[in-house]
């Protein structure tokens, strides 16, 4: 027999037994959590002999799910929420260091539900709810990533007089782009915190002692009273302190409609400027 054992902002989701058969689902007086956000069914799916499954527990502020290849966790994700209005407060993404690079792909091309944040296909979409019609879709990407959906790290930046620039596509953090371009086989851990908007305003990843020592990055984001973002910033640490990397996006109001969005590197040397229409809210 297994136990499990969450404790997560104050709340414990305990299940226990084989197979986690006895998992609970949600009830009413589970509110805000059973009212508002969706919560996909436990499943497993075999694959050739191969056993993928998922399992789903319930607390009063908080949600977790388990992913399993053949009984091994490969993914646990969590989200907890505000007792207000439901409100993501935080959510973590763990994916331990269990997976071969076949088994890797198995569970990436075939996700048992919309939720899994280990898939074939980047989406940094998936890091912001949606609206449902009974429910909503909570966010579950493999970190943040830059989603279009906020505005701030659109495509196709022009210049002030509005000429388009070279290699306007750019956008992100240049290189050192937070948790999703780390490769998903190495163990790690993510924990996202949001505000009282639902803004992730903190991500933090630990890769653990891979590779030669730990490999982590810290990423904030700084929002002015009228919800512009004003900063974004990441900073990695690497076993070599030489190596170690800080990476902030500036976002400066040039009009009512254009942003002006500078990226800074370790030595306060700006590496690159572009401007944005200034996202409408």
């Amino acid at each position: 027999m297994r136990v499990h054992a969450w404790l997560l902002a104050g709340s414990a989701v305990m299940v226990t037994g084989c197979g986690f058969e006895d998992a609970k689902q949600p009830t009413v007086d589970q509110a805000p959590l059973a009212g508002r956000w969706c919560r996909p069914s436990d499943a497993t799916l075999d694959i050739d002999g191969r056993v993928l499954a998922a399992f789903w527990f319930v607390g009063v502020d908080a949600l977790v799910v388990e992913r399993t290849l053949d009984d091994v966790v490969f993914e646990r994700q969590a989200w907890t929420f505000a007792a207000s209005d439901g409100h993501v407060v935080t959510r973590t993404i763990e994916t331990p260091d269990v997976l071969d690079a076949a088994e890797l792909a198995l569970v990436q091309d075939n996700p048992l539900d919309d939720l899994q944040a280990l898939v074939a296909t980047e989406d940094w979409a998936a890091a912001l709810p949606t609206d449902g019609t009974t429910c909503d879709v909570l966010p579950s990407a493999y970190g943040h990533g830059y989603p279009l959906g906020e505005g701030w790290y659109v495509a196709g930046a022009t210049s002030v007089d509005g000429t388009a620039l070279p290699g306007s596509e750019w956008y992100g953090h240049g290189g050192e782009d937070a948790a999703a371009p780390f490769a998903p086989a190495k163990s790690k851990l993510i924990e996202l915190t949001y505000d009282d908007a639902g803004r992730m305003i903190e991500e933090k990843l630990d890769r653990g002692a891979t590779e030669g020592g730990p490999h982590n990055l810290l990423r904030t984001r700084a929002f002015a009273v009228d919800g512009t973002l004003v900063e974004d910033r990441i900073e990695r640490w690497s076993p070599t302190p030489k190596e170690d990397v800080l990476r902030v996006l500036a976002f400066t109001a040039i009009d009512p409609r254009t942003l002006e969005r500078a990226l800074v590197d370790t030595f306060d040397s700006t590496l690159d400027v572009r401007y944005i229409p200034r996202p409408t809210r």
